[in-house]
């Protein structure tokens, strides 16, 4: 359950409070492109940036909702048609590893999952049941070819 409201306000902007509800999110948006915000940094905004209150939506995988936003509470590591390209910064973090990419094909293989205590290498071998790439493990280097 999410509970609670927050206000934010970014850089120049501060007499512009916004105030999310529980099942909120906040989004920069220019030029279509999406900026994530990371708890603790406030990003340099252009004036001609456009701010966003979006809803979150609720993950269904089988019989299941996930909530992708705060799965991390729950030690689970949600996505929901995404590249695999897009989920590098996502690996990246939940396993402590880097990733490397020698195949420009499998960048753009899409992906639905959750993962729940399993290994990088659990997790990539599970990805390869539905599409075709291999992987190398070298340390804390992942290479995916």
């Amino acid at each position: 359950m999410i509970r609670g409201s927050i206000e934010l306000s970014v850089n120049d902007r501060s007499e512009q409070k916004i105030i999310l509800s529980p099942s909120e999110k906040f989004a920069l948006v220019e030029d279509k492109k999406v900026l994530h915000v990371k708890s603790g940094r406030t990003p340099d905004v252009p004036k001609d940036i456009t701010l966003t209150i979006q809803h979150i939506v609720p993950v269904r995988i089988g019989e299941n909702e996930y909530i992708e936003e705060t799965s991390w509470r729950d030690s689970q590591l949600v996505f929901q048609n995404e590249s695999l390209e897009d989920l590098k910064p996502k690996l990246e973090r939940w396993f402590n590893v880097k990733v490397n990419f020698e195949a420009e094909k499998a960048k753009s293989y899409r992906f639905t999952g959750v993962f729940k205590n399993e290994t990088i290498e659990e997790t990539l071998k599970a990805m390869q049941l539905i599409k075709p790439f291999n992987f190398k493990l070298k340390e804390h280097d992942v290479i995916i070819y």
